[in-house]
């Protein structure tokens, strides 16, 4: 294996300008592969951005495959389609091979592409091979996210296949602990065929029933109806936040391991986000966003209290044709943590009177709290408008966007 001579610092929308590089690195059998790991210190991290290459000196060396070799977490899998079946490394080369040979580079690796895409005939096929009672007469891609690919099987079940290995934790996790997580007031996915891993696909997967509802970016949400999501959002998250809940399943769950709460990487993780999307022309930052920053940075650690959804933003809680709740979804990321990361809705989505009847639903909530689930709110949104903006998906962006004003709106 050895690495071309020349890698280079990427500035794309799809990668951090500061942390991100490709190198183009070819196996024994000159076919290109990429290397990638995330750094020491957040190897578990899915949204932190850093993404290195090997040492291309270090492989021109002679290193070969010992360059690899001690890194917290690489990949050397071409992007590929599960169903083209071979090994890891085989296949055809891409079409454009011959034009990076020519330039020496890869192009920008996103930090949500697949590392393995589940296409149609493949999830049939899977869904077929361990369910034999499943039909799968019609079958539909529902959706593709930064994690999973998601079908639709007899509009009445909707499987969940990784697309990134870093997910598999958050899919078992979901298995795990989503059949005890009862008695929520608005609906949930409960996964009920249990997929395991096998020589067609290399994860797990579940299909769960099909909870009915649109994306809140597909609709249009006025005061009257935001104000009633926020009582609603505030019946669910104190429900799921109860003490209880954490008694029983805190040996199935992990301490905030995305550190949406830890203010001292959070922070500095949104100035880098705002900055790329500042620099693309998406949002133009207004002032107030530093002070609220530097209010955050130097807020204490907190232990986690609640079982928390831990990722829960505008693409995760599904509305009915009225705008109503239907359902809360992707739950890759439920963690023991401090009620703080599930409250950035509190500020990017609802209305004064939204908040105020959130408040009043969900129950006493501190000025700390608000402050770091203000600072989430503009990660999160700064990360989905990243994400909409390369992949094309105009409402989410927008929605974003609005999520990003909303939030300095006090």
């Amino acid at each position: 294996m050895y690495c071309r001579p020349s890698a280079r610092w990427l500035t794309s929308p799809r990668c951090s300008s500061r942390t991100s590089i490709v190198a183009t690195v070819v196996s024994a059998s000159r076919r290109p592969v990429i290397a990638r790991w995330t750094s020491v210190t957040d190897a578990s991290s899915r949204d932190h951005s850093t993404c290195m290459t090997a040492s291309c000196s270090a492989v021109r060396r002679g290193g070969g495959a010992d360059a690899f070799r001690g890194m917290p977490e690489y990949y050397t899998r071409r992007r590929r389609t599960a169903s083209q079946g071979g090994s890891e490394f085989g296949g055809l080369r891409p079409r454009s091979w011959q034009r990076r040979r020519q330039t020496g580079y890869l192009p920008c690796v996103a930090e949500w592409s697949a590392e393995i895409t589940v296409d149609p005939e493949l999830a049939r096929r899977l869904i077929r091979d361990q369910f034999d009672d499943l039909p799968t007469t019609r079958l539909r891609l529902l959706g593709t996210g930064w994690d999973n690919t998601v079908y639709l099987v007899d509009e009445a079940w909707v499987f969940r296949f990784p697309r990134r290995e870093i997910a598999v934790a958050g899919i078992e996790r979901e298995i795990a602990v989503l059949p005890r997580l009862t008695a929520l007031p608005l609906a949930i996915p409960t996964p009920r065929f249990i997929g395991t891993r096998n020589s067609r696909y290399p994860w797990p997967f579940f299909g769960a029933r099909y909870i009915a509802g649109r994306e809140l970016p597909d609709v249009t949400l006025d005061d009257g109806r935001r104000e009633a999501m926020g009582a609603a959002l505030g019946r669910f998250l104190r429900s799921l936040h109860a003490p209880a809940r954490l008694q029983s399943l805190a040996e199935l769950l992990p301490a905030d391991p995305m550190g949406r709460s830890d203010m001292r990487q959070r922070v500095e993780r949104t100035r880098e986000r705002l900055e790329e999307i500042g620099r693309a022309g998406l949002w133009a930052i207004p002032e107030s966003v530093a002070a609220v920053l530097n209010a955050a940075r130097d807020l204490p650690s907190v232990p986690p209290t609640v079982v928390a959804h831990g990722d829960l933003h505008v693409r995760h809680l599904l509305v009915n044709v009225d705008a109503s709740p239907a359902g809360v979804i992707d739950w890759g990321d439920v963690c023991r943590a401090d009620p703080s990361i599930d409250l950035s809705l509190y500020w990017s989505l609802l209305s004064p009177a939204g908040r105020e009847a959130m408040r009043h639903a969900y129950g006493p909530v501190s000025a700390e709290q608000l402050l770091r689930a203000r600072v989430l709110s503009l990660f999160l949104n700064a990360m989905l408008a990243i994400y909409a903006n390369a992949e094309g998906l105009r409402a989410l962006e927008c929605e974003a966007i609005v999520g990003l004003q909303r939030t300095m709106i006090v």
